[in-house]
């Protein structure tokens, strides 16, 4: 059964998910889950060297055993990484717990917004020149969309803030905007 607390936000690297779920967190009180955060406190590595050590594939799977702990979680926003939508499932386990939320965002302004981080944190554009980095983007936010669009709530702008969330949910829940 839903749980209408628990809140996954997905999309691409870059979008924003972190920040809206900070600030949706410090608004309702809820617990704020960054599965890059408790994967790397668990593993008590570095995403780029479970990366390094077996792949993409260890690292979903390893992202899998966790997200299975944050199902259905009361009062809590859990930021998935780009990717976790679109393995083992993933998506389906999160509909089926909780309130999704797909944050669409541009491949041009994910690229703007992620140029100058030096991709740290970020495998999949680990080195590539700037133009790869950018179909890289193009290329995946293509790929992972028909998955992404499976979510509850659809929210599309370049910027996603706050109360773009809040009026969704109201609506989602009440059928008011």
């Amino acid at each position: 059964m839903k749980n209408k607390t628990c809140l996954y936000l997905v999309g691409m690297p870059g979008c924003g998910k972190s920040t809206l779920g900070k600030a949706y967190t410090q608004h309702t009180g809820h617990t704020f889950i960054d599965m890059d955060e408790v994967i790397i406190e668990a593993e008590n590595r570095s995403i780029e060297a479970i990366y390094e050590e077996g792949g993409e594939f260890l690292f979903r799977q390893i992202e899998h055993r966790h997200i299975k702990r944050f199902l259905g979680v009361s009062n809590t926003v859990v930021c998935t990484g780009g990717g976790l939508p679109i393995f083992n499932n993933n998506m389906a386990l999160m509909n089926a717990h909780g309130i999704t939320v797909f944050m669409d965002v541009s491949p041009e302004a994910l690229w703007n917004r992620v140029k100058h981080t030096n991709f740290k944190g970020r495998p999949i554009y680990q080195n590539q020149t700037p133009e790869e980095v950018l179909q890289t983007i193009r290329d995946k936010s293509a790929e992972r969309r028909p998955i992404y669009e499976q979510a509850d709530i659809h929210l599309r702008s370049n910027e996603i803030e706050l109360p773009m969330l809040l009026d969704a949910l109201k609506q989602k829940f009440t059928g008011h905007s």
